[in-house]
């Protein structure tokens, strides 16, 4: 079985804090989540979610190409579809990535086809010890990163729409 769809695994220490982890750790610990972020277009990233314990249905909805955010509760956890604004370089500022998240107790499992920078943004905070301490925590932090990058854009189009107004204006 191929692990090239991992893009990273942290544990999280509950504290704000975590490391790096094996792909292949799929042991809850008490106190700790477990964090995989995989890229569903890269080989293998469907059976990786079956290994590793998610039903078809949910493996399915977690990489099929065409999302629409949402929220499914399911038995043993939930499945979080979101969208951001794509600040990759090169796209265009109404481009949205989806970001798909399963969350259970102990584990989080993210799924990306683009880099999404929310996502950046945690990796970055844990490893500076400023992360989630929990899987509600990581939602949280993640829907305020996301909703951050959208203000922003938002702003930068306002400010872009008043700026051709006041030229209209002047050259009328």
């Amino acid at each position: 079985m191929s692990d090239e769809c991992v893009v990273h695994s942290y544990m999280l220490d509950g504290e704000g804090g975590g490391h790096a982890i094996d792909i292949d750790k799929n042991v809850p610990t008490p106190g700790k989540v477990n964090w995989f972020h995989i890229e569903y277009t890269r080989p293998g990233a469907y059976k990786w979610l079956i290994k590793h314990g998610l039903d078809e249905m949910t493996a399915e909805t977690l990489t099929r190409v065409d999302s629409r955010p949402r929220m499914l509760t399911m038995k043993t956890g939930t499945v979080v579809i979101l969208r951001g604004v794509n600040v990759n370089p090169g796209a265009a500022e109404e481009d949205m990535v989806s970001i798909r998240t399963w969350i259970e107790k102990g584990r989080i499992i993210t799924v990306r086809q683009f880099r999404v920078a929310g996502i950046q943004d945690i990796r970055a905070a844990v490893e500076q010890g400023i992360g989630p301490q929990t899987e509600g925590e990581f939602l949280v932090m993640l829907v305020e990163r996301l909703a951050a990058r959208i203000s922003e854009t938002v702003d930068d189009i306002e400010e872009k729409i008043a700026q051709t107004e006041e030229l209209s204006n002047i050259n009328s």
